[in-house]
């Protein structure tokens, strides 16, 4: 089942859009650095926590290491 908006709607949106009016909005400098340093821990955040975990990662997607086979066989016999 799919959402199929009604004409009016899509009008009631349009003309909400449409009739906003400008925001006297003002951001300081301070806050590109607030998000800058957001960044900078994030990225921080998910080194650390890779790094922390990184032996469960790579079980997780790597080969299970077979038994070696017993002295005398071979595995290439057909």
């Amino acid at each position: 089942m799919t959402f199929r908006p009604s004409p009016s709607l899509i009008a009631a949106c349009a003309c909400l859009v449409l009739a906003a009016a400008p925001a006297q909005a003002y951001i300081d400098p301070g806050t590109g650095s607030l998000a800058l340093q957001v960044l900078i821990g994030a990225l921080a955040a998910l080194s650390f926590g890779l790094r922390s975990q990184w032996s469960r990662i790579r079980a997780l997607f790597g080969r299970s290491r077979r038994e070696p086979s017993a002295p005398g066989s071979s595995s290439t016999e057909r």
